[in-house]
């Protein structure tokens, strides 16, 4: 993945260099696909408030490199598209944030406070 980022970057090198600010999308696709991304997965229901609290602070962090999940426990369709997620629950029935990274992930917190201190760390 990280050679053919090269040779993509090196084929439109020119053209970037000459009107970067035109080409933000494309590097931000690039700095994505050569990583490491950070998974972020909630899970709580959507119309929960620390859910939605949770969600209107990554919103306003600039994380080009995430995926944010949704793991709701009323609606398992995630589950299908990332089956990783079956074992990222809310913990004592509260909204959990997992940061994960490279398979691994971070120490989850059902503490709201504590999960933007995390979600600063990115």
């Amino acid at each position: 993945m990280e050679d053919m980022a090269t040779q993509i970057i090196r084929n439109f090198a020119d053209t970037i260099n000459q009107y970067p600010s035109g080409y933000t999308q494309f590097l931000c696709g690039l700095d994505f696909a050569i990583g490491p991304v950070k998974e972020i997965i909630i899970a709580g229901e959507p119309d929960n408030p620390d859910t939605k609290k949770v969600l209107s602070e990554i919103w306003k962090r600039f994380i080009p490199e995430k995926v944010l999940l949704l793991h709701s426990e009323r609606d398992k369709t995630i589950e299908e598209i990332a089956g990783f997620v079956k074992e990222q629950k809310p913990i004592d029935g509260k909204t959990t944030v997992y940061i994960c990274e490279n398979y691994t992930c971070k120490t989850p917190t059902n503490n709201i406070e504590r999960a933007i201190q995390l979600l600063e760390g990115l």
